[in-house]
C-alpha cells in the first residue's frame, strides 16, 4: 500500500547500496544530469532567497508552516556525523525536494520519454515501464485508482477517462501536481504554497488541483492548434 515511510526505507537502501547520502546520490544521478537546480536539503539550495515559504490558512490569517527563512540560509538539519545507510528519511525522500515547477517539468519529460531527457538518461526504459505498472489498486478521490512504483495512475482531467501518470504533493500548505498523459503529448506541472479551505466542497484541495490542471490543459491545447 501507499506509505510515505516506505520512501524513507527506500532512501536508506539507496544509501546502503551506493555508500552515499541520499541527497548526494539524487544530485549525482537525477538532478544534475537533468539540469535541475533543486535539493532535498534547503541549506544546499543555490538561491535560498527564491525559496517559497509554505502557508496554511488558520484563524483567518496565513500561518507559515515550513521554509520560512526570510532569504537567509538555514543551518543543515543533517547531523555532521551522519553516515549513509542509518536513516535516509532525514533527507525527506517522500516529499522534501525543493524545486521549481519549471525544473520539475524536466523530470516529468524524462518519465514521458522512458527515462531520457535533453541528452541525459536517468532510468532504463524498462524501469520506467515497471514503475507505471499497477502494484496496488484503490478507489479514491480524483479517480485515483492505482499506484505503481512511486507513481500514481489517475484519470482526473477533462473527464474523458484518459490515463495520467505522475504524483501529487500535499504537505504543510503545499498543493502540487506532476502528471503526464499516457497516450498523448501533454503534461501538467504546478505548485502553490497555500490555499484557503473551502469547507462546502467535499474535497476542496482535490478540486483546486483539478481546476488548475484543466486550465493549463485548455491553454496548451489552444496553443497547439495555433501552431505552438
Amino acid at each position: 500500500q501507499y506509505s510515505n515511510l516506505g520512501f524513507g526505507f527506500i532512501g536508506t537502501l539507496v544509501e546502503k547500496h551506493s555508500g552515499q547520502r541520499f541527497g548526494d546520490y539524487a544530485q549525482r544521478r537525477i538532478l544534475k544530469p537533468l539540469g535541475m537546480q533543486a535539493s532535498f536539503t534547503a541549506a544546499d539550495l543555490p538561491a535560498i532567497d527564491r525559496l517559497a515559504t509554505l502557508y496554511r490558512w488558520e484563524d483567518d490569517s496565513w500561518q507559515a508552516q515550513a521554509d520560512d527563512f526570510h532569504g537567509r540560509r538555514p543551518p543543515s538539519l543533517i547531523p555532521p556525523d551522519y553516515k549513509p545507510g542509518r536513516n535516509g528519511i532525514v533527507f525527506s525522500p517522500h516529499g522534501g525536494l525543493r524545486v521549481s515547477a519549471l525544473d520539475l517539468s524536466k523530470l516529468l519529460r524524462a518519465l514521458m520519454a522512458g527515462g531520457f531527457h535533453d541528452n541525459a538518461r536517468i532510468l532504463r526504459e524498462k524501469t520506467v515501464e515497471l514503475m507505471r505498472q499497477p502494484q496496488w489498486l484503490v478507489s479514491a478521490g480524483r479517480e485515483f485508482y492505482a499506484t505503481g512504483l512511486g507513481l500514481h495512475l489517475v484519470s482526473p482531467y477533462g473527464n474523458n477517462g484518459s490515463l495520467w501518470i505522475g504524483h501529487s504533493g500535499v504537505a504543510s500548505g503545499l498543493q502540487s501536481d506532476m502528471y503526464y498523459q499516457f497516450e498523448g503529448r501533454y503534461g501538467v506541472v504546478f505548485a502553490t504554497n497555500g490555499i484557503k479551505p473551502q469547507p462546502k466542497l467535499p474535497a476542496p484541495t482535490s478540486r483546486f488541483r483539478d481546476q488548475i490542471a484543466e486550465t493549463v490543459l485548455a491553454s496548451m491545447r489552444r496553443l497547439t492548434k495555433e501552431g505552438w
